[in-house]
């Protein structure tokens, strides 16, 4: 089944959360790391896979984002994947503004 995957530097865990829950209630299929990987299992693997499975990639692009490597690891593999990915940045917090990577140079 097809959900949202969730990118977003560990920095931003609360404010992320509270829109997943939000997204959620609407009745969208999230996928995020701190809910959908269990302890032991292979995290890297099972986030390629979701990306791989996901209808959308929505990044959450923030400083602590462009300095992560692991955000920018998993932007790189949505990409290469083909993946319909957004980007979410924050010009004060929870204001929100989707960016199509189509626009990005």
């Amino acid at each position: 089944m097809s959900h949202i995957f969730i990118s977003y530097a560990r920095k931003n865990t609360k404010v992320v959360s509270q829109f997943v829950e939000s997204l959620r209630t609407q009745d969208f299929i999230v996928w995020q790391d701190i809910s959908n990987i269990s302890a032991g299992e292979a995290w890297r693997s099972a986030i390629y896979s979701a990306i791989d499975q996901a209808e959308i990639v929505l990044i959450f692009w923030t400083a602590a984002a462009l300095a992560s490597t692991v955000v920018n690891e998993e932007i790189d593999h949505a990409l290469s994947q083909g993946s319909t990915s957004f980007l979410c940045g924050w010009k004060k917090m929870c204001r929100l503004k989707l960016v199509s990577t189509a626009q990005m140079p």
